[in-house]
């Protein structure tokens, strides 16, 4: 059984080994039985470039004890063996698949390269921490269109329903074709791949929802717009900080049967998506229960 975590699930576990009260309940106990599990074969925990990105934000920590923290983690957790292809090579590769006649791709590459390169506290610290800063100002770029979007996008959206709010399934199914389309596009114009959406739509634009990558890329993001614009949002209301990460979080996660988060929101907006291949559980606890 393979299982991808979100990143909140991560550091509530190192908050459980600290002893710290924001752990979120998960105990040692938990944090002990996954560990277990995953050292006898019964779980497979998928590592992601997503996982790396988040982790190497420890660099700016005033501690090396807390990079050690995170390293151990993925070490003592996770498969570092193969690790989740980046977002965008996962979709492109998807996209071209198709076009061509094959099946999905899978999402997994081998592992090549040292994990403590990202935690090391010497060389190239200053271009690594810019990095982080140019991937803060994209995400907060993000949201920033986002959030001024949302009173067009909803007056289109509700234009577009005549005039009503729709429920989220009809929405949906509404959406999900012109997203597939949008994204083949931007698959052709990046990789110069002329003739790419003309293949796609001759196999078939709704038989592509199908593609694990294709499924949940598109429907988190349809469900994400969902809840931006009719205000399901319960937690961080004026910002979610986390969300362009989550968003590909979601991606990653079609590679997995099951995916834990202990962002409610999230798992709502993920587990409502029509069809959806994988479980989604909002805490760890709920998964060491079936172990």
């Amino acid at each position: 059984m393979k299982v991808y975590f979100d990143k909140n699930v991560l550091s509530h576990i190192i908050c459980a080994q600290r002893g710290d009260k924001e752990a979120y309940g998960v105990t040692l106990e938990d944090v002990s039985e996954l560990i277990d599990a995953v050292s006898e074969g019964k779980l497979i925990s998928l590592l992601s470039t997503m996982h790396l990105q988040e982790a190497a934000y420890v660099i700016r920590a005033a501690s090396r004890e807390k990079a050690k923290e995170e390293l151990k983690l993925i070490q003592d957790l996770m498969d570092t063996t193969q690790i989740i292809k980046l977002c965008g090579d996962l979709l492109t590769d998807d996209v071209i698949a198709y076009a061509n006649g094959d099946g999905p791709v899978s999402p997994l590459i081998p592992l090549n390269y040292d994990l403590w390169e990202l935690f090391r506290p010497d060389g190239d610290v200053g271009e690594r921490k810019e990095a982080l800063d140019k991937t803060d100002e994209q995400n907060d770029a993000l949201l920033q269109v986002l959030a001024e979007g949302k009173e067009n996008d909803r007056d289109v959206i509700l234009e577009e329903f005549g005039g009503s709010k729709p429920g989220f399934e009809e929405f949906f199914c509404k959406k999900i074709d012109e997203r597939i389309l949008q994204t083949i596009r931007k698959v052709e114009e990046r990789t110069n791949s002329r003739g790419l959406v003309d293949a796609c739509k001759e196999r078939g634009i709704t038989e592509m929802g199908s593609i694990p990558s294709i499924h949940l890329a598109e429907g988190s993001s349809l469900s994400y717009q969902y809840a931006r614009i009719f205000g399901e949002i319960s937690e961080k209301k004026k910002k979610r900080w986390g969300d362009p990460s989550d968003l590909k979080h979601a991606l990653s996660a079609s590679a997995c049967d099951i995916f834990v988060t202990h962002d409610e929101d999230f798992a709502f907006w993920i587990g409502r998506i029509p069809n959806i291949r994988i479980e989604v559980l909002d805490h760890l606890h709920s998964l060491v229960e079936r172990l």
